[in-house]
């Protein structure tokens, strides 16, 4: 009867506040929904009326829209309704009422979730129905979501592709599937390979699977076989320029996302972290992570996955995965994150290994720096994982927790992780990244470091303070920001334990200018205002210095002191490095002027050719910044300025550019025709292009930025001022 439906309707309604914030806070908002298209008017106002007392009590705008569309239930709403235009058509038109808003406005707004379920259930009536709405064909309605469909088809109802195929075939006419995968094949394959991050595939364990990376594979083969790419090359060509550049970015705007909203997730540990270093094998429960934590952790795996893929083209990619597995490690710094996050990073390097090992001297500082934070103990009583020395290798490591319940455990399994990957540089790949282990910063004392700073000790050739001083000094020159923050810190605590070596240092300067070392300049050595004579009074097992070499140890350490801080970008980063660099400064005390000589950085020359500045300019600066990249956003500034120079600076450009210059330095410049731009643009890596006259490592790493498409968003009257970050669209 009318009358007991108007009850169950009221009992409805009178649930919705008990069950917000569950995963069913939709429920009561559907039924009503739903009765508001009944027949009987008593009942369908009697749904209206409680709709709008809902609207009134749960939203700040009390309207309806935001009730339905705008809040946490929006997207069930929506998807309900979607679903619904196969039986009840009406219900679309009715709701648009509801709202008061254009039925078109409605369905544009549905689309995006009911879409790809039609296109995946092969639902050609309800498509058509709601492509009329929007006033677009059915085919263009399908392809946009033909990605997500073709992926979610390759990989859970791969049975049921022939029959798509063909119901594809029949919405595109004339046109054919052949002509989505030539349309649409980059976002099919960065669709493919985001969806193998998925937890279904991968048993609860860190390492991907093998059968995971060969279907992988094989789809996204598939993919660039349809696109006239074909075998391993084909599948390499399809992943280079905007895919991977795409593919990057979505995971690092992802990875830098805020867990606020889901703290309880981020920090639920592992059930079982680890059985060995080599598998990282663990028990990961799916309902543990959830939100943004899940989609950090899917993320992850992509990364992992597309490592693989990359084969012998990781090394070309070797930066931009860098910077993203620096951000991870910046933002998922707890629980099975992080442990992920370290196994992408043993991956990673153990992948460069293989595959690019000249490469991988370039990651091997930036990967100690990034990973001193796990390796770092959370306070002084914190007991870290020991084993036995020699204990790391990539083919057998030391085990790991097997119950990890509490943080403690986690941090513990994560620091032997952690050193698995510093041990696969060092010590493993050591003939490889020797040049770097030079500036490599100094490590914590921990037993599963034991090999690894043995290593460093012999290739830095640590045996004395004068040695340690001179290695902290050469991490202070360092182009890492990350490398001379550490350096900063490691001197600080070199020049509080070492008192005495540098009273030394300091009467051996003052004998330079005559000056005995009972004091008479005055200087001090520490924060307590020490004087030098007093403190050498108290004794040195080392050699003395001789006053010469006094005298250029103090100038080498002041002119590294302050040029550390030269031209640092604003951030915490910088605010601490300079409070580290004053605090050694203080220590040092007051130094006589006169008696030291800091050289300091002088600028460079003034370049008389348009070549040689654009070169200097990419090699001596865009790239130095892309190698120390460690965030998603200075990542994307520097990735735009490199591809907009190169492809820009053609042959034809590079001839007018030194033809404006040499206009603007002769005399009666003002008079004088610059020529114009070259219309034929060229090929910026033709033969006397500015891609051309770079050094081959250098090309090595721009190469990829011959063909992305960063773009910089045109803002808004409304949004002057404000400050966008970069988008990436797709090839024309």
């Amino acid at each position: 009867t009318v009358a007991a439906k108007v009850a169950v309707m009221r009992a409805f309604a009178g649930l919705y506040e008990g069950l917000l914030g569950s995963d069913s806070e939709e429920l009561p908002l559907l039924f009503l929904l739903e009765q508001v298209a009944c027949e009987h008017a008593q009942v369908s106002a009697c749904a209206l009326e409680l709709l709008q007392h809902l609207a009134v009590r749960h939203t700040s705008s009390k309207d309806l829209e935001e009730l339905l569309l705008e809040g946490t239930t929006g997207t069930a709403v929506l998807t309900h309704v979607g679903k619904k235009l196969q039986d009840e058509p009406q219900l679309l038109g009715q709701m648009a009422s509801l709202l008061r808003v254009h039925e078109g406005q409605l369905a544009a707004a549905v689309a995006p979730h009911v879409v790809p379920w039609m296109c995946q259930e092969q639902l050609k009536g309800p498509l058509e129905l709601l492509a009329s709405k929007l006033g677009q064909a059915p085919s263009a309605l399908m392809l946009s979501s033909a990605d997500q469909v073709l992926a979610h088809m390759l990989w859970f109802k791969a049975d049921k592709l022939a029959g798509f195929i063909e119901w594809v075939d029949d919405i595109m006419q004339p046109e054919s599937f052949v002509t989505v995968i030539r349309v649409m094949g980059r976002k099919v394959a960065r669709r493919i390979i985001y969806q193998a991050g998925q937890t279904c595939f991968w048993r609860q364990q860190y390492h991907a699977p093998a059968d995971l990376l060969n279907r992988a594979e094989e789809y996204v083969g598939i993919v660039a076989n349809g696109m006239s790419m074909q075998g391993q090359q084909g599948i390499l060509d399809l992943l280079q320029g905007e895919t991977i550049a795409l593919l990057l970015k979505d995971i690092g705007n992802t990875l830098s996302k805020p867990l606020d909203s889901d703290k309880s997730a981020a920090k639920a540990p592992a059930q079982r972290v680890g059985a060995t270093v080599t598998s990282h094998a663990a028990s990961i429960s799916p309902s543990q992570l959830s939100g943004i934590a899940a989609d950090k952790l899917q993320c992850l795996r992509t990364l992992v996955v597309l490592m693989h893929m990359l084969r012998q083209q990781l090394g070309t990619h070797a930066l931009q995965m860098m910077a993203v597995l620096s951000e991870a490690l910046l933002h998922c710094a707890e629980g099975q994150l992080l442990m992920q996050a370290l196994a992408a990073w043993l991956s990673f390097v153990q992948l460069l290994a293989r595959l690019a090992p000249q490469v991988l001297q370039r990651v091997a500082a930036q990967a100690a720096v990034v990973l001193l934070p796990v390796l770092e103990p959370a306070n002084d009583d914190a007991a870290p994982a020991t084993s036995k020395a020699g204990s790391y290798s990539t083919t057998k490591a030391a085990t790991a927790a097997t119950a990890a319940t509490t943080n403690s455990e986690v941090d513990a399994a994560a620091q032997q992780l952690a050193a698995a990957i510093l041990h696969e540089i060092v010590v493993m790949q050591r003939q490889h990244v020797r040049p770097a282990l030079l500036h490599m910063p100094p490590l914590p004392p921990l037993d599963v470091l034991k090999d690894v700073n043995a290593v460093l000790a012999q290739e830095q050739h640590r045996h004395g303070p004068l040695q340690h001083l001179q290695l902290l000094i050469n991490a202070l020159r360092h182009e890492s920001v990350s490398v001379r923050h550490v350096g900063l810190g490691e001197l600080r605590s070199f020049l509080m334990k070492h008192k005495t070596f540098m009273a030394d240092a300091m009467a051996g300067l003052l004998s330079c200018s005559g000056t005995s070392s009972n004091g008479g300049a005055g200087a001090t050595v520490n924060g307590k205002g020490l004087p030098a004579a007093a403190a050498a009074q108290t004794g040195s097992a080392n050699q003395k210095l001789a006053s010469a070499q006094c005298q250029n140890l103090f100038n080498g350490l002041l002119s590294a002191l302050l040029a550390s801080c030269d031209s640092l970008p604003r951030s915490k980063l910088a605010q601490s490095m300079k409070q580290r660099c004053a605090q050694c400064l203080g220590l040092l005390g007051a130094i006589d002027p006169a008696l030291v000589q800091p050289e300091l950085p002088r600028p460079a020359p003034f370049a008389y050719q348009a070549s040689s500045f654009l070169v200097s300019l990419v090699q001596q600066q865009l790239v130095r910044v892309l190698q120390t990249a460690c965030d998603i956003q200075q990542l994307e500034a520097t990735s735009y300025a490199i591809q907009h120079i190169l492809q820009h600076y053609t042959k034809r450009r590079l001839e007018s550019a030194q033809a404006t210059m040499e206009a603007a330095c002769a005399v009666g410049a003002s008079a004088a025709e610059v020529p114009k731009d070259a219309e034929d643009q060229g090929d910026p890596a033709g033969s006397g292009s500015l891609y051309s006259m770079l050094d081959d490592s250098t090309k090595s790493i721009v190469m990829p930025f011959l063909t992305t498409r960063f773009i910089v968003p045109q803002k808004r009257p409304e949004e002057a001022g404000t400050c966008h970050r970069l988008q990436l669209v797709q090839h024309a």
